[in-house]
């Protein structure tokens, strides 16, 4: 079922009936309030059942490989690495294969009215900084934080040496890091 073109369908004819109405019958209806509440049900439905709403936007990947809008995905191996985006979706991201015997791997997850679970290697080198804002970030070590930064270092990462080097950013959404 597309309900993405079925939703923009209704809309219009909604904008057209009301129309109508004001011309000829001189009855008004908060119109753009009723189909910004409307907007807000369908992206609820959307995200609840990703797999029904199918049509104009995909549910996984939305954009691409690395960017998650609306929808849900697990990425590991070789995708793992470079820089990650979670808009209203879900990202479940498995570092513990990622190679730094010979240079530092950076990575880089933004979670937006999201959410992000991260696996790492226990003995791999690692450094963490994540910055939240009315979000949470959830370090390996059980730190947090909820607004402004927090830092992490694994017990085998030595400054100048080859390691996984993380930026995360949580903005309304949750990035949980675990060993």
């Amino acid at each position: 079922m597309h309900l993405w073109p079925l939703f923009w369908g209704v809309f219009f004819i909604l904008i057209g009936i009301n129309i109508i109405l004001k011309t000829f019958f001189n009855f008004s209806i908060p119109f753009f309030r009723v189909a910004f509440a409307l907007l807000i049900i369908f992206i609820g439905i959307k995200i609840m059942f990703p797999s029904v709403c199918t049509g104009g936007w995909k549910t996984s990947p939305a954009v691409d490989e690395k960017t998650t809008v609306f929808g849900e995905q697990a990425i590991s191996g070789d995708k793992a690495e470079g820089e990650h985006s979670v808009v209203f979706g879900s990202v479940r991201l498995d570092l513990t294969k990622v190679d730094v015997s010979k240079e530092t791997v950076n990575v880089k997850v933004d979670a937006v009215f999201g959410g992000a679970g991260i696996r790492i290697d226990p003995a791999m080198p690692v450094k963490i900084i994540g910055s939240a804002v009315f979000g949470g970030i959830l370090m390996p070590n059980g730190n947090s934080s909820v607004f402004g930064t927090t830092y992490y270092q694994s017990e085998s990462y030595k400054d100048g040496q080859p390691h996984l080097e993380m930026t995360v950013n949580a903005v309304f959404g949750g990035v949980e890091i675990k060993k």
